[in-house]
């Protein structure tokens, strides 16, 4: 039972909305690379995990503080007095372990991810035993993607290997049990407990005139698109969407990236490239959002959306 589902990151939606519309230097293109591949790793794993469905509680994307100290979980299943937790990894190519130490295949050594591992089983057990639950965790590092190879790796590491997923997750599958009220109390727990993460430091400096603007692609997220009557079509992709969603889609981009600036029909239709009329974006803004302020001061505010899709 999934009680929190993997989400995209709001970190995530953030770097993917600027770097569609401005143009990143080799460092900040790595990270972000890296970034799309974790988070990657993690929808995979969580669309894996989803078909367990023995009667544990699943939440995925936690971010806690104990004792100071930060510590993220990509996921953990609570079943009976046992607290699964993961961490899940989508390395890719060649790797191997000398003296403890962990290495790419060119001999670059990396972070020891069983160390980042061990570092969230403690600070987790510490959060357990902070509010009163007393579960035993079993850590598991898994490796999600088929093209990654492990080499010299000590048999006793609670390590997952690609071949060996499907197996695992039949295992815990083999093992149904019913949820009690103390497995529920531990989720909300989980869930009140969670935090935003604070990515600021690595956000570069950027302003609005030196943004791409237009519509992009719900699907490739190019910007290479047109609208015909009623419809959005990427001329990358070939895919084709209401020109309403692309417009509220465009328009969240823009809270995104500048939640401090007043939402106005021109600086929406600027924000567009103009490929849609004020007349259809002050419809738009008039159907989602609340009209604030009147003539030249009019601007828009945050409402309930209604049948939107993600960013």
């Amino acid at each position: 039972m999934v009680i929190k589902p993997y989400e995209e990151t709001k970190k995530m939606q953030f770097f993917r909305t600027l770097y569609t519309r401005f143009d990143p230097d080799e460092e900040q293109r790595q990270y972000y690379d890296g970034l799309k591949k974790g988070e990657e790793g993690e929808r995979i794993f969580s669309e894996l995990l989803r078909e367990v469905n023995n009667g544990s509680l699943i939440l995925h994307n936690l971010l806690f503080e104990q004792l100071n100290s930060l510590f993220q979980i990509d996921a953990v299943l609570a079943a009976q007095k046992i607290l699964h937790l993961f961490e899940v990894k989508n390395f890719q190519g060649d790797y191997y372990i000398e003296s403890g130490k962990w290495y790419t295949g060119y001999g670059t050594e990396i972070q020891n991810p069983v160390s980042q591992l061990r570092r969230s089983e403690i600070l987790l057990q510490q959060f357990l035993k902070k509010h009163g639950f007393n579960l035993k965790i079993k850590s598991s590092l898994i490796f999600i993607n088929p093209e990654f190879t492990l080499y010299l790796a000590p048999r006793n590491l609670p390590i997952i290997l690609p071949t060996q997923v499907n197996r695992f997750l039949h295992q815990l599958k083999g093992n149904p049990f019913k949820p009690g009220k103390s497995h529920f109390t531990l989720a909300e727990k989980l869930i009140s407990s969670h935090m935003e993460e604070n990515f600021s430091d690595r956000i570069p400096h950027y302003h609005y005139d030196q943004l791409k603007k237009g519509l992009d692609c719900a699907t490739c997220r190019s910007l290479n698109t047109i609208v015909k009557g009623s419809s959005l079509i990427c001329l990358n992709c070939k895919h084709v969407e209401k020109v309403d969603l692309g417009v509220v889609r465009c328009i969240k981009q823009f809270q995104l990236l500048f939640p401090k600036k007043k939402m106005t029909v021109n600086i929406i239709e600027d924000w567009c490239a103009s490929m849609v009329s004020p007349k259809t974006i002050r419809r738009i803004l008039a159907k989602y959002y609340i009209i604030k302020g009147f003539g030249k001061a009019t601007h828009y505010v945050e409402s309930e959306p209604k049948n939107l899709e993600d960013l």
